[in-house]
């Protein structure tokens, strides 16, 4: 995916750190166009939006001060409904 975003002119490397990461510039409407999905998608119970996978089917709250945990139809009926 993001080698496509590049192809296409959503983001673009402008530089480096000192310690040898890029930067990249996002494209100003590409930008609009991901805060309104964002602004638009359904969050996880807790409120939150982010999640990391556990080992098995289990998944936790991707803000590190969230202790919630839910099953994979949970998630599913979050993010996909």
């Amino acid at each position: 995916m993001f080698k496509r975003f590049r192809e296409h002119g959503v983001i673009e490397r402008v530089g480096r750190t000192s310690d040898g990461a890029n930067t990249y510039r996002t494209d100003a409407g590409a930008y609009e166009v991901a805060r309104e999905i964002r602004q638009d998608r359904d969050t996880l119970p807790c409120g939150h939006g982010g999640m990391r996978n556990l080992r098995g089917d289990d998944y936790t709250c991707g803000n590190p001060d969230c202790d919630a945990r839910y099953d994979r139809e949970t998630v599913a009926d979050a993010v996909f409904a």
